[in-house]
């Protein structure tokens, strides 16, 4: 950066520029000019290059120079460049020397510390099939290629936010095409949730790489979290006991067995249905304010509190009823209707009324205390009701 007499020479000559001469400034810091030289310049704001902007433009330059490359070496190249042309020549440099004058996809990946991409669709593949033993194997070839985890971070991160991409918008264009079809498997398979789920541990476990004892081990356990949080339950086939008989003696082989789990049968009454559902939100409102009409195997009517018809949309209403069929383990039929105002016998009327009770039960309870009248008397004091709470409150 310039002095500040540079600077006021240079703003005499930008207020009386010379015909023949051209002044180019060039910095990152454009907030450490003065405003008098700026408010006299031109600004250009150069934002990075897309990958496929870098991509075209390498390919165009190696075409022009007669060296032969791989397409996806160039991908690769691209997408280490963080946006930058001219590192993406510098790079570009290095692969035709490591590869003596070709750009080979092998030579790229060893000198950038990458993988083929193909090992980050395995840890997905085993992520989607919740295949411990794979994602374990794929983690140590991982190893054995000495790749830079924070590299197969990144590429992790890419191709979930791909994944998303297409899971909201199925025609949406990728950073690389070739990818498409594997990557639509992958967003037909993993529920979205489960993408969120795995973007968000990669994220952290990428920030925590620096902390672990060593990069393979907060790599291996980076991976290994995606696959414990997930949502999906597991289930463990369990041996069962073997009696093993012989003409002397009767012995008997026994092996852990998973004890019993007490299934709860669903329940007929709406305010016990509501509270085993385990619904949370708007859509725990809109539950507590129907009233059930009728309640049969196959369809359950319900009406509505008019004050909360704002709630009531087809998004709610379908996911109330996949709550209600995974509740009774079948297909439910819920057609929701709105009645009047401030039914008497939704769930939340009769708990409020049930609140109210026990309120009035504990005021009362604390005004007959003989204590209480003990010190009310010898005070001249008074109970202030409103700070009397149950337990529950």
């Amino acid at each position: 950066m310039l002095s500040g007499h540079s600077f006021n020479a240079l703003l005499k000559t930008l207020e009386e520029p010379p015909a023949h001469v051209i002044f180019l400034l060039a910095t990152t810091d454009p907030q450490k000019l003065p405003i008098t030289v700026l408010s006299r310049c031109l600004q250009f704001h150069l934002k990075n290059m897309p990958v496929a902007a870098i991509n075209n433009q390498l390919t165009n330059i190696l075409n022009k120079e007669q060296i032969q490359c791989e397409p996806e070496a160039l991908h690769y190249i691209a997408q280490s460049a963080n946006g930058s042309m001219r590192d993406a020549l510098s790079i570009l440099d290095q692969a035709i020397a490591h590869g003596q004058g070709q750009v080979v996809t092998e030579k790229v990946l060893t000198m950038l510390g990458c993988i083929d991409k193909k090992h980050t669709l395995n840890l997905l593949s085993a992520l989607q099939q919740q295949n411990a033993k794979s994602l374990l194997q794929e983690c140590q070839r991982i190893t054995e290629l000495a790749a830079d985890y924070q590299h197969v971070m990144a590429d992790l991160l890419h191709y979930l936010t791909e994944i998303a991409i297409l899971q909201a918008i199925p025609d949406a264009e990728l950073t690389d095409e070739t990818q498409r079809e594997v990557l639509m498997q992958f967003a037909s398979t993993i529920s979205k949730e489960d993408i969120q789920l795995y973007y968000q541990i990669a994220l952290m476990g990428s920030k925590d790489l620096s902390y672990t004892p060593s990069l393979q081990a907060g790599f291996t356990m980076t991976m290994l979290r995606m696959l414990s949080f997930s949502p999906q339950q597991k289930v463990s086939s369990v041996e069962p006991i073997t009696t093993v008989t012989t003409p002397a003696t009767t012995t008997t082989k026994m092996t852990q067995t998973a004890a019993p789990t007490p299934t709860k049968a669903p329940s007929s009454d709406w305010s016990q249905i509501v509270t085993d559902l385990s619904l949370a939100g708007p859509l725990l409102i809109l539950a507590k304010h129907c009233s059930a009409k009728t309640i049969t195997d196959s369809q359950i009517e319900l009406i509505l509190d008019a004050q909360q018809a704002p709630l009531l949309n087809e998004k709610s209403k379908q996911r109330l009823t996949d709550a209600i069929s995974t509740y009774f383990k079948k297909d439910i039929s819920v057609i929701i209707t709105i009645g009047a105002a401030n039914i008497d016998n939704t769930p939340a009327t009769i708990a409020k009324k049930a609140a109210h009770a026990a309120s009035e039960k504990a005021q009362k309870s604390i005004k007959n205390d003989r204590n209480v009248q003990a010190i009310l008397e010898q005070f001249n004091a008074t109970i202030n009701t409103s700070t009397i709470k149950t337990k529950e409150e």
